[in-house]
């Protein structure tokens, strides 16, 4: 086998030869060393785009649904990618990933409490048609019962009593409930307002008093436009006495007041000595404001109608709390507040009574403090009833959720460890979204069975007073206790 031939040609020991050829080369071999390394970086930091892209788009979907926990692991992979990079582009736009993913997690929340306010409503809209059941099924109307349905409505008595210990997703959860009602008062306000309007356009079709007019009141009085007919008729009473008025101004032959003088400058007129002259313009001016004024009063404006539907949504709202189980046999202050409601014209008078400073719109805050007032004065007895029932429940729950967490938190693995301790705050409260459900279940119960056990079912959980209680009464109270048991 022949040997290679290894003889270098006379080109190449010439370069050999060179006094910089070590130098060439060495710059040529570190050229060609740099370039990898520039290739792998580059490649890297392609890779870290392309991760950092999909993270934040993951974390979108995080802020867009309210899933704090996905956005949280999503925190981790991008220290962990920091982490394991020494390249500066790509840390860099992983610091910059960071920096968008924090600076999303006020929405991520806002947007979890959006969804935990949501399935409040919807627990509570659940809870509601069982009620509903139980009321048909009380009157006869429906005897179907349903298979489990009893451990169903514990299941979302306790998920909603877990879901309303979120302070403020219970506030949202009500602003909620109260636009959504407010919008369709406001709505139903607005048709009525438009209806009635109708209405008196048609009574204004014919001469007012004439028998046709009175067939034409009689008849819309029987479609449910009384308002509009009442409406009408003070305006036709309030522009008859503008004309006789003015017609009283008309006939008088007494020089003009002082005051009856300035009347006339303020609109325009300098009194001319002409006492049949000036009598004439003031009558005009005096019928033609009177009218002005009758008209603003029948044009019922967009924060009138805000006004008369926030009076109806609170008193909705006062006339629910004020539903008492124990006053099944009375007139609660549900009863009090249907009667008003059910009266088109007790609405009109409160949301009437409400004080306009000039200029300025009322809140609707303001209108709720006014009207619970207006309600508390004009039903004492019943409002005290409401509070005392209320307070009861609060306090019961505030003693059960106090019990069942002092469970939780000595509950014990079979080594002796506690074994919910990653749910307990650093305040001594527990994070029940860290405890398995089925133990808070029976934390619950049994927080439940000790509260009642111990004779703390007060006389405002049943809604009155025990003593002198018919057999009637005792019966409904049992009733009413057994489902706490």
């Amino acid at each position: 086998m022949a040997l290679p031939n290894l003889r270098l040609s006379s080109a190449v020991l010439g370069g050999l030869a060179q006094p910089d050829f070590a130098r060439a080369a060495g710059l040529s071999i570190g050229a060609g060393m740099l370039g990898a390394q520039r290739r792998a970086d580059e490649a890297e930091t392609r890779a870290t785009q392309e991760a950092s892209i999909e993270l934040l788009r993951k974390a979108q979907v995080a802020q867009e649904t309210g899933d704090m926990g996905m956005l949280t692991g999503l925190t981790g992979e991008l220290d962990a990618l920091l982490s394991s990079t020494q390249n500066e582009q790509s840390r860099q736009i992983i610091m910059d990933s960071l920096n968008t993913v924090q600076g999303q997690r006020a929405a991520t929340q806002q947007q979890a409490q959006t969804n935990t306010a949501m399935s409040i409503i919807k627990t509570e809209q659940a809870l509601e048609q069982l009620q509903q059941q139980d009321a048909r099924r009380a009157s006869g109307e429906l005897v179907e019962v349903v298979p489990f349905e009893e451990r169903q409505r514990k299941a979302l008595e306790q998920r909603l009593a877990q879901m309303k210990q979120n302070g403020a997703a219970v506030v949202e959860a009500d602003n909620i409930k109260y636009q959504t009602k407010f919008q369709a008062a406001q709505r139903q306000n607005q048709l009525a307002e438009q209806q009635k309007q109708v209405a008196m356009r048609a009574l204004s079709s014919t001469k007012f008093g004439s028998e046709q007019y009175k067939q034409d009141s009689e008849r819309l009085r029987k479609q449910g436009f009384g308002q509009a007919v009442d409406q009408y008729e003070t305006t036709q009473y309030a522009l008859a006495e503008a004309k006789e008025k003015a017609d009283e101004i008309r006939r008088s032959k007494a020089p003009l007041s002082k005051a009856e003088e300035k009347m006339l400058s303020d609109n325009g007129f300098d009194p001319t000595g002409d006492i049949r002259r000036d009598r004439d313009r003031l009558a005009l001016i005096s019928e033609t404001l009177d009218k002005r004024t009758i008209a603003m009063a029948n044009r019922q404006s967009g924060e009138v109608v805000d006004v008369k539907a926030h009076v109806q949504v609170t008193l909705d709202n006062l006339m629910k709390q004020g539903d008492l189980p124990g006053n099944v046999f009375s007139s609660d202050l549900y009863n009090k507040i249907e009667d008003l409601l059910e009266d088109p014209a007790e609405v009109e008078k409160i949301a009437g009574l409400l004080e306009r400073p000039d200029g300025q719109r009322l809140s609707a805050t303001e209108i709720q403090n006014a009207v619970t007032a207006y309600i508390r004065s004009k039903f004492p007895e019943q409002f005290a009833e409401m509070q005392t029932y209320r307070q009861g429940q609060s306090d019961r729950q505030q003693t059960i959720f106090k019990t069942r967490d002092s469970l939780i938190k000595n509950y014990k693995n079979k080594d002796g460890s506690l074994r919910f301790e990653g749910a307990i705050r650093e305040d001594g409260t527990v994070d029940i979204s860290k405890v398995d459900p089925v133990e808070l279940a029976q934390a619950t119960a049994e927080a439940e069975r000790r509260f009642d056990m111990a004779g703390n079912l007060p006389e405002q959980q049943i809604g009155g007073d025990k003593r002198g209680m018919s057999s009637a009464g005792s019966a409904l109270a049992s009733t009413i206790k057994s489902l706490f048991d």
